[in-house]
């Protein structure tokens, strides 16, 4: 029996527990794959999309073969029938296999508490967790079971919550809250359970520390309070501990009305705003409790209680003030201490330990209690509740050193986990690994002589000591000839400019940051003028440098659509990297990569492919909890090699390389320094720091050691710095000497005090920790006024900063600003951002107008970026709104087009008839157009002929009306549509003709890509088939530089189409195959069906009838499932023409000219007509292919066609040769056949006419 582990890390066990190794990681994922399909055997095809995506059929089926063999051979002789395989499918024998999570299931369906508890038992991690196969699509559907068996294990812990509470298991409830916690971090609902199930039994302080847990979850991961029901549980526990409820409860200080946690909770949000200098600051609290002193208190008379109680003060008060801290009074058994407030050096921490110790001695070793207190230290953010003192305190951490006091037994010190953990890191001079950049070094070389390239990914947390690895290897690099580029990601201050392709961008052109609009633009011609980029590439190099554009220019801009300006981008950015890498090696280098979006993160991806390719190796630093190398990412790669180094802390000789740069130390110092350090690179730089300006001692965190400098700062240095941390890590010189507050001279003090660095000009903290720690100062109040004082400075210069400044200041003028900032990034062509800007709108808005203009634009942007049944769902709730009447069309509008892309063409007709309705009374021709060409975009694929052409003859109204000359141009193009359909090509190529004319000369060159494959496919069939064919290749070139998929799959299809006219069997299947990959990735299913059918067409051409007739029989399932007027005809026609069984291909010829006959789009009658002609005339049946002939004859009899005259007239010549074989006229015939054949350049129609 084997046993197969899937939950937690894969692991497979034979006979006697002996591991069984599957070195291939795809044979790894076939088996985990068909251990969760219940014994039901999967086809071959199917297992070969799931894991060779990107691999053709063939290629994919073979690479199974080999994981099957790699499988059965990892297995023991007796029991490699385990698989159980044929020519179709694959399946498991799960008698010889134990899988776990069968027996989780098994376990679960039980449902007794026994089950539940061992099925918790069972689970050791996620289902195959760390388990990459290099598969998007394995990873979605591994990703898909994963949350289906989080579902279910969150409903087991639910009834095992119950089972355990029903039987009066209190500890087996809480254990299952836990676990459904620990399934669920975020569920407000369970955390408030579990207070519950503490309070229930008696446990007060582990359900108010949970509470406080919550909060700080909630705050630091979706920044809200807590539900008002668990506040209201709150301040019942607190009301119940105070009454003293039974348990092990400790006591609340002295009798005060007031509810010091409480308070110290709230008065953050009510701390003055902006009357004093006040900050939040990192200080350390001690909280003592003498046991027992409230008893004793009461037995003494009010004198001998206040005696008491002043001396035992006076105590505390003493050594307190002996290790710099600051006392209260006490207050019931309760004293507390801060440190840290005042004289802010780092050492907080241990000042408090030895304090407490003194304490605890000193009062041990008095009569004055009857046992030794305890005590309990915490560190945290805190805040005075008055600008005279330190007492009362507002912070978390007062909470959580009273609830150590409480947990402590007599003289016990217990530490907050904050203070027993290292926190922390920044950048730090090169020191020791040297492993790592001897590897890094090696892999470069081998790149450069094997002129493959590959991607490195630095891992490690802030400050661990990347920065300077990648410094160095760069170093070597140079010094090597290698050239390189380095950028950085950043976070909130991210501008356009200094995005990662951008930037990485204007370093290959040599452009500095600080550059004017002159250098950038000339930097742009000088690369295209020496070949560095193509000629019609200053669109899209332009933008990416920060050029200006000229009128023409911006206004082709503003009209290309969006997704296909990025591509366009991204493939010049791979452009420059392919010319750069021709005149020496490449080293790009990318940093702090966490910080980037998901969409940039995925562009790195499309980088790292086209460095595969190169003598280049691109390197990338990331955090290791916040590395987005994930499953897109590898997918957009395209299997670039990947190596991964985590780099962990130094040992004491690589501590003391950074040490020699503080050669003016003593040597005790730096021992001290390198052993309190622990191998940190950061903690041990600033450690050296403190010491060189005399302070000796070690502090506490990073953060805290940030903070003791920045105390040191005068007053304006302190204010300028507060304000640069709400500007971001990096922002312009200027914005900072707009901020309110902050003096000329401010910045070189900061500069000077190495808090920021000047880059021409912009300013930059010196690292990411040092703005954190000093952003996390400010008060809620003064966070937003400096916020508000950004989005001033930033408003008309960047749209998304300005929203993201105005949402931070809590201005109710935020959610229109996040709207205008989602349409500025849709028109730049970042539509990642302008959803998330839409999304946020919708988060922010108040107002009813604002929040339905936000959801419409979301929906809007939901479309576009593929969200189709999003976007259905959001404008369909913006509709039911029913705000203004044209927000209401749009929303309808945008409805209706979502709904057509799903071919939902009823749905979507019902929608629009509501949008013009909303219109009524309204002067809007341009939305009307809009409405009347979706109708006949509707009608289009639906083969309704007449309703088409009317419908897009009503947009070409209305659009005049309007005056948009763009609109105008879209009309044609429908127009051109109407006329398609009905067969009328000559007309529809005029059509065609001017809508891409026009859309051109306007700048709509998304628009011109859309129109101008129709252009081509009309142009060829009236006789124009070599140009056409060369307007092909164009076309996709530019739909493919613009990242125009859906345009580059049209023009494929009519590539395809035309090849096969030319007999260019070559042509037409690369063009099929492409077109074939693009309509999968699209999800355009009529496509697929026309496609798969011009790819069986040309195999069956070549003579594959077999593999044709396979792939001709699908091709018309799906043609008559999906698309039965838009192509149902010809590819049954097609499948006819090469099915070599008679009868059924009789059969297929009648279902097509039924369809014909119901109505169907005029290609259909060409295409049809031209295969069946072609089979009658092979099998010898002149009457049908004279028959057919006459039928194209009469449908192109308005507007006769060069390709349908020659096509007819070859049919007509050849039924004549066969049954009238000595007719005179049959070579004259036959030599003005050829004549026109070669001048038209329809190769096909040899066939038949050498012999």
């Amino acid at each position: 029996m084997l046993r197969l582990r899937l939950l937690g890390s894969f692991e497979l066990r034979g006979p006697g527990d002996r591991s069984i190794r599957i070195s291939a990681r795809k044979a790894r994922g076939l088996l985990a794959f068909l251990a969760l399909q219940n014994g039901v055997p999967q086809g071959r095809d199917r297992l070969a999309a799931l894991l060779w995506e990107d691999a053709d059929t063939d290629l994919a089926r073979a690479s199974l073969r080999q994981a099957l063999t790699a499988l059965r051979r990892a297995l023991p002789t007796r029991l490699q029938s385990l698989v159980e395989a044929d020519a179709q499918q694959v399946g498991l024998n799960l008698a010889l296999v134990e899988v776990d999570v069968h027996r989780l299931r098994s376990l679960l369906a039980e449902a007794t508490a026994g089950s539940l508890q061992a099925a918790r038992r069972l689970v050791a991690g996620p289902l195959l967790e760390g388990f990459d196969a290099r598969s998007g699509a394995f990873e979605e559907w591994a990703a898909a079971e994963r949350r289906v068996l989080q579902r279910d294990l969150v409903a087991a812990a639910a009834k095992l919550a119950a089972l355990c509470r029903a039987g009066g298991d209190a500890d087996g409830e809480i254990e299952a809250q836990a676990w459904m916690l620990a399934l669920e971090p975020l569920a407000e609902a369970t955390h408030r359970e579990l207070m519950a199930c503490y309070a229930r039994a008696g446990r007060y302080t582990e359900a108010l520390r949970q509470y406080q847990h919550l909060r700080t979850l909630l705050r630091r991961e979706l920044d809200l309070a807590p539900d008002p029901a668990t506040e209201a549980l709150y301040r019942e526990l607190m009301k119940k501990r105070r009454a003293g409820a039974a348990g092990p409860l400790y006591a609340m200080p002295g009798a005060e009305p007031a509810d010091d946690l409480a308070a110290a909770l709230t008065a953050e949000d009510t701390a003055p705003d902006g009357a004093d200098d006040r900050v939040l600051q990192t200080g350390v609290v001690l909280a003592l409790r003498l046991p027992g002193l409230a008893a004793q208190r009461r037995a003494l008379d009010p004198e001998e209680a206040r005696a008491l109680a002043q001396r035992l003060q006076g105590l505390f008060d003493e050594a307190v003030a002996q290790h710099g801290g600051v006392a209260d009074r006490l207050s019931g058994d309760r004293l507390v201490a801060v440190f840290g407030l005042e004289n802010l050096s780092g050492n907080e921490p241990q000042r408090a330990l030895r304090a407490a110790q003194t304490i605890i001695h000193a009062i041990g070793a008095s009569d004055l209690t009857p046992g030794a207190p305890a005590a309990g230290i915490a560190q945290g953010a805190l805040l005075p509740t008055r600008i005279d003192g330190p007492f009362p305190l507002s912070g978390e951490a007062v909470s959580d050193a009273e609830s150590l006091a409480g947990q402590a037994v007599a003289g016990e010190v217990l530490l907050s986990a904050g203070l027993r953990r290292t926190l922390g890191a920044h950048s730090l001079p090169f020191a020791g690994r040297q492993a790592e950049l001897s590897l890094m070094t090696a892999l470069l070389d081998r790149c450069v002589t094997t002129r493959r390239g590959r991607t490195i990914v630095a891992r490690g947390e802030a400050g661990i000591g990347k920065t300077r690895l990648l410094e160095a290897l760069m170093d070597i690099a140079r010094a090597r000839g290698v050239a390189c580029h380095r950028v950085q990601v950043l976070d909130f201050g991210q501008v356009k400019a200094r995005r990662p392709l951008a930037a990485l961008f204007a370093s290959l052109l040599d452009v500095a940051a600080d550059a004017g609009p002159a250098e950038r633009r000339r930097a742009v011609v000088e690369a295209i003028e020496s070949g560095r980029l193509p000629a019609d590439s200053v669109l899209h190099a332009s933008g990416l440098v920060g050029a200006p554009l000229s009128a023409d220019q911006a206004s082709i801009e503003r009209n290309v659509d969006p997704q296909a300006l990025e591509h366009g981008r991204m493939a010049i950015v791979q452009r420059l990297v392919e010319s750069a890498c021709a005149r020496a090696p490449l080293l790009l280098v990318i940093e702090d990569l966490h910080y980037a979006d998901s969409e940039e993160a995925a562009r790195l991806g499309e980088l790292a492919a086209s460095v595969a390719a190169q003598p280049a190796m691109l390197v990338l630093s990331t955090r290791p909890d916040e590395d987005p190398i994930d499953a897109t990412w590898r997918a957009r790669a395209r299997g670039c090699p990947l190596t991964t180094l985590d780099l962990a802390p130094l040992s004491d000789e690589e501590s003391r390389e950074i040490a020699a740069g503080y050669a003016g130390l003593p040597a005790a110092t730096i021992d001290d320094c390198i052993r309190r350090a622990q191998g940190h690179p950061l903690f041990l730089d600033q450690l050296l720091r403190a010491a060189e300006a005399g302070e000796t001692a070690m502090p506490a965190s990073v953060q805290a050691l940030v903070l003791s400098r920045v105390e040191k700062l005068r007053r304006a240095d302190r204010q300028a710095l507060l304000a640069a941390s709400v500007l971001g890590l990096r922002f312009p010189r200027e914005a900072l000497a707009a901020m309110p507050e902050v003096t000329g001279d401010a910045l070189d003090g900061l500069v000077a005090a190495g808090l920021l660095v000047l880059e021409g000009d912009e300013v930059a903290f010196t690292h990411a920790l040092v703005r954190e720690a000093v952003y996390g100062s400010l008060l809620k109040s003064r966070r937003r006024e400096l916020h508000a004082a950004a989005a001033a400075w930033y408003a008309g210069q960047d749209p998304g900063l300005r929203a993201g400044h105005l949402a931070e200041a809590g201005d109710p003028a935020a959610a229109r600003a996040c709207i205008e900032a989602a349409e500025a990034e849709a028109q730049s062509l970042r539509l990642d951002r302008a959803l998330e800007f839409a999304g946020r709108a919708c988060q922010l808005a108040r107002d009813p107008a604002d929040l339905s203009l936000a959801r419409c634009l979301l929906g809007e942007l939901q479309t576009r970026t593929g969200h189709t049944h999003d976007a259905i769902s959001t404008l369909r709730e913006v509709a039911a709104l029913r705000p203004d009447a044209l927000l209401e069309a749009r929303a309808r509008i945008a409805l209706a087009n979502a709904l057509r892309i799903l071919d939902r063409y009823d749905e979507a007709l019902a929608a629009l008839e509501r949008a013009e309705s909303a219109l009524s009374g309204l002067d809007r021709p341009d939305l009307l157009a809009r409405i009347w060409g979706l109708r006949g975009n509707i009608r289009f694929p639906r083969g309704e002929l007449e309703d088409c052409l009317m419908a897009h003859e009503r947009a070409l109204a209305f659009a005049r009306r309007a005056g948009s000359p763009v609109d105008e141009a879209r009309a044609f193009g429908g127009v051109g549509d109407a006329l398609y359909q009905r067969g009328r090509m000559q007309s529809a190529r005029d059509h065609f003709r001017q809508c891409v004319a026009e859309a051109r000369e306007h700048g709509a060159v998304g628009l011109a890509l859309s129109n101008a494959p129709m252009l081509a496919i009309t142009r060829a069939v009236c006789g124009e088939l070599r140009e056409a064919l060369d307007d092909c290749t164009a076309i996709a070139a530019e739909a493919a530089r613009f990242g125009d998929l859906r345009s580059e799959l049209l023009t494929r299809d009519i590539e395809a189409m035309l090849s096969l006219y030319r007999a260019d069997y070559e042509r037409m299947r690369r063009a099929a195959e492409r077109g074939l990959a693009l309509a999968r990735q699209l999800g355009a299913r009529r496509f697929e069906a026309e496609l798969m059918t011009l790819q069986g067409h040309c195999i069956g051409e070549l003579g594959g009838a077999a593999d044709a007739q396979v792939l001709l029989q699908r091709a018309s399932a799906l043609a008559l499932e999906v698309a039965r007027t838009y192509c149902g005809p010809w590819c049954l026609g097609v499948q006819a023409l090469h099915t070599p069984n008679a009868e059924r291909a009789r059969e297929l010829l009648a279902q097509g000219e039924t369809l014909l006959a119901a109505g169907c789009v005029s290609h259909n009658h060409l295409e049809f007509r031209r295969v069946a002609m072609e089979y009658w005339l092979r099998r010898g049946d002149v009457r049908e292919a004279r028959r057919h002939a006459a039928s194209l004859a009469a449908y192109t009899r308005d507007e006769p066609l060069a390709w349908s005259d020659l096509v007819i007239d070859r049919a007509r010549f050849l039924a004549d040769r066969l049954e009238y074989p000595d007719r005179a006229d049959l070579a004259a015939r036959r030599e003005a056949l050829l004549r026109g054949i070669e001048a038209a350049d329809y190769r096909w129609l040899l066939r038949g006419l050498q012999r």
